[in-house]
C-alpha cells in the first residue's frame, strides 16, 4: 500500500513538475501586462527564429528583439503567422514600459488596477462634457495591412479588423447579443446583428473584453470581463 501511495505522489509530482515547467517555456512575466491577451501566444517551437524564441525568455532587450525581427523580416516579407501576430501585439503593448537601455519595467499591477478603477469612476463625471462637446466621427472606418514588402499596390483589408473577443446570445430572446471586442468596447444588438449600440462609450473597461455573459433572465443585464481582470 505504501509502495501505491508513494508511485502515486511521484506521478503527481512530475506532472506538476512538467505542467510549471510547460507554464514557465510559454509564458513570461511579460505576457501578464494588461492589454496583451495571451491566448494568441503559440506554444513554444525550437525551430522559431531568434527573436521569436526571445518572446519565450525572461528578462530580455527590447531593442534587441525588435531589431532581431528586422533584421529577419528583410527575407521574410511575405511570411504571416501566429508568431508574427503576437509579436505585433506584444510589441505595441510592451513600448510603453520600455527604458531607453531597451530594458522593460514590468509595471505595478496592484497600482495599475488601482489607478484604472480611479479613471472608471471619474469616467461617468466626464459623460457629460462629452456629450456637450458634439464630435462627429469621420474615420478611418477600415483597417489595412502594414505594407511590409514595400510595395506599390494598395495593401489588402485586414481579416480581423473588428477583432471581437468575445460574444454570446440571450436566452430570453435570440435576437439580442452582446460582443467584446480587443478595443475595450461591449456592443449590443436587438434585431440579430443588423443594428449595433456601443453600451457605456466612455467605459474604461482596462483592456480587451475577452468575456460576455448574458443573464438568463434578463436580457438588459450583460456581465463583461476585460484586460486581466
Amino acid at each position: 500500500m505504501k509502495a501505491i501511495i508513494c508511485r502515486i505522489s511521484v506521478i503527481l509530482l512530475i506532472s506538476f513538475l512538467t505542467t510549471s515547467l510547460s507554464g514557465q517555456t510559454n509564458y513570461t512575466p511579460y505576457d501578464y501586462i494588461p492589454g496583451l491577451n495571451r491566448d494568441y501566444k503559440p506554444a513554444y517551437n525550437a525551430d522559431y527564429p531568434d527573436w521569436g524564441k526571445m518572446l519565450y525568455d525572461f528578462p530580455i532587450n527590447f531593442t534587441e528583439v525588435t531589431e532581431a525581427f528586422e533584421t529577419w523580416r528583410l527575407n521574410n516579407k511575405k511570411e504571416k503567422n501566429a508568431l508574427i501576430r503576437y509579436f505585433k501585439i506584444w510589441s505595441r503593448t510592451i513600448e510603453p514600459y520600455v527604458m531607453a537601455d531597451g530594458s522593460i519595467r514590468i509595471p505595478e499591477l496592484a497600482q495599475y488596477y488601482k489607478e484604472l478603477r480611479k479613471t472608471q469612476i471619474s469616467a461617468h463625471q466626464r459623460k457629460q462634457e462629452r456629450d456637450e462637446a458634439n464630435w462627429t466621427f469621420l474615420g478611418p472606418k477600415e483597417t489595412y495591412w502594414l505594407n511590409d514588402s514595400g510595395s506599390d499596390d494598395p495593401p489588402l483589408s485586414c481579416p480581423w479588423q473588428v477583432n471581437v473577443y468575445s460574444f454570446d446570445v440571450a436566452t430570453t430572446d435570440n435576437d439580442i447579443l452582446y460582443c467584446g471586442t480587443e478595443t475595450g468596447y461591449v456592443n449590443k444588438t436587438s434585431d440579430g446583428g443588423l443594428n449595433w449600440q456601443l453600451l457605456a462609450p466612455e467605459y474604461p473597461f482596462g483592456g480587451g473584453v475577452t468575456a460576455v455573459a448574458v443573464h438568463p433572465d434578463n436580457a438588459d443585464i450583460v456581465f463583461a470581463s476585460a484586460g486581466n481582470q
